[in-house]
């Protein structure tokens, strides 16, 4: 559509009606991040009374070294930091609790019953994981 609008002469009649078309796609896509976004937000929200995030560097995640582009595409494109404000505000209108939890919490190393740190963890699907999981929300939420 850019394209088009592009090879048209600046102020005639087609000109005028692609950039009209052009606007109501831009619109159309905006209407539609902000919806997608109000029914992520509604999943999240459904059901539960404490809601915590981890505080993400887009800024780190967008660059070249860490990510190919496409990766980078898509990180600009979901946008976090929307979907953080949207959360914390809907926490906050339907009375509900939000943390952010800082991005070198090691909450997954420190036991919630004892406070020993273990620095040494492996990534295994068991029992012992999913505990450790639930045990580092609690130890977010100290």
């Amino acid at each position: 559509m850019k394209e088009e609008l592009s090879r048209r002469k600046k102020g005639s009649k087609n000109y005028n009606k692609t950039l009209r078309k052009l606007e109501e796609l831009y619109r159309k896509l905006k209407n539609a991040r902000k919806k997608y976004l109000e029914e992520v937000v509604s999943k999240i929200l459904k059901g539960k009374e404490i809601i915590l995030a981890e505080r993400l560097k887009v800024k780190e995640m967008l660059s070249k070294e860490n990510n190919p582009k496409s990766v980078r595409k898509s990180i600009s494109n979901v946008m976090f930091q929307k979907i953080l404000q949207t959360l914390e505000y809907k926490c906050k209108w339907s009375g509900k609790t939000f943390h952010q939890i800082s991005t070198y919490y090691p909450s997954s190393q420190i036991c919630s019953e004892c406070g020993h740190k273990d620095t040494t963890m492996q990534v295994e699907i068991s029992y012992k994981r999913i505990k450790r999981v639930k045990d580092s929300i609690i130890n977010k939420m100290k």
